[in-house]
């Protein structure tokens, strides 16, 4: 049975400061998913519910890579910097990038460092950023979801199984998650990291057993893989906060002779067309059926195995999506999955706009 969104709560209102100058926030939908791991094989799984946000603050000031952003209590400096037990996204509610997640370096005090990833924030491609400390452009900053977050970061908690070590190139018995390449060119890649919950131990990298890996990030967009040994499925359940913005996933560039994998995922809890995503602004047309362009690669059959070919290939035409000879507009991508975006020639930095599937 796939996963469904299921609303907790619709409308929260919280209330602070003195009678005369009382703010008000309201918070976004709250709810749950359950994400199936099955059992014996591979499961390519995307998280697409936030969590909470630790500040919602106006843009003040703008430079090519950092955002002065106006609080209430200017936070400590390093407040916001990666740290061993959190990393932290800044992502725009309002303005022309609403909906684009970049991942923040470091914070003195309210001027907050981003790796824009060669973006320059004065003369970004999606418009202009509006900077005023009391009109600016809303932004959320919230801490990522963590490897433990999601699976369970003690013996107790774990909903994966454990693995006696990482030593070698294979492991005898348990569950990894697999993180993807997306920094590194070519088709078909490895895993950027390996990591498995060491009994007596708890989460460590492969090759890195030293270090505690119980509060890895999860980037939004950024899909994730349960390398699953054991035979049964097992469902991870997860709570958080569904976006009331459109999403924006940034895409590399490619070079004209160059050939890329991207690992996406969908930014709403909802489950929608290949067609409906719009993804189609972002990609080249193929030119036939015998010469695929850019195309999507879905793993979500009901094939088990390891390292599994994907179960559907798409590819984008002049007139819409196609599977094989056969159109394909109405292929259906669920939420609760990762997709491997294939890039072929040159393409510049672009951006996939994915619109909000319900009101708000």
């Amino acid at each position: 049975m796939k996963p469904r969104f299921t609303i907790l709560t619709c409308l929260g209102l919280l209330l602070a400061g003195s009678t005369a100058f009382a703010e008000t926030a309201v918070t976004p939908p709250a709810g749950y998913v359950q994400l199936n791991v099955r059992g014996a094989t591979d499961n390519l799984l995307a998280v697409t519910l936030l969590p909470r946000p630790a500040l919602l603050v106006r843009v003040s000031a703008v430079s090519a890579g950092s955002l002065t952003l106006v609080a209430v209590n200017s936070p400590a400096d390093g407040t916001y910097a990666p740290s061993s037990s959190a990393a932290y996204t800044l992502q725009f509610m309002t303005g022309a990038l609403e909906g684009l997640t970049y991942k923040v370096t470091g914070n003195t005090g309210g001027v907050f460092t981003l790796d824009t990833l060669g973006d320059d924030l004065t003369a970004h491609p999606l418009g202009v950023i509006s900077a005023n400390a009391t009109t600016g452009d809303l932004v959320h900053v919230r801490a990522c979801w963590t490897v433990g977050d999601i699976f369970g970061g003690t013996a107790g908690s774990l909903v994966l199984a454990p693995v006696p070590d990482l030593i070698g190139a294979v492991y005898s018995s348990g569950d990894l998650v697999l993180l993807p390449d997306n920094a590194g060119a070519g088709l078909d890649k490895k895993p950027a990291m390996e990591l498995g919950f060491v009994t007596g131990q708890g989460w460590r990298r492969r090759g890195g057993t030293s270090n505690d890996a119980t509060a890895q990030p999860l980037l939004p967009g950024v899909p994730l893989a349960v390398r699953r040994q054991d035979s049964a499925s097992v469902g991870v359940w997860v709570v958080g906060y569904a976006p009331q913005e459109r999403g924006v996933l940034r895409l590399p560039a490619v070079a004209a002779d160059a050939e890329l994998d991207f690992s996406v995922a969908p930014l709403h809890p909802v489950a929608r067309t290949v067609s409906n995503l719009q993804l189609g602004a972002a990609l080249i047309a193929s030119p036939d059926v015998l010469n695929y362009g850019d195309g999507i690669l879905d793993y979500t059959g009901t094939r088990r195995g390891f390292a599994p070919p994907p179960a559907h290939r798409l590819y984008f035409t002049s007139t819409g999506w196609r599977e094989g000879d056969a159109p394909a507009d109405t292929h259906v991508l669920a939420s609760d999955a990762g997709y491997i975006l294939r890039r072929r020639g040159a393409h510049p930095v672009s951006y996939w706009l994915q619109t909000l599937p319900y009101s708000r």
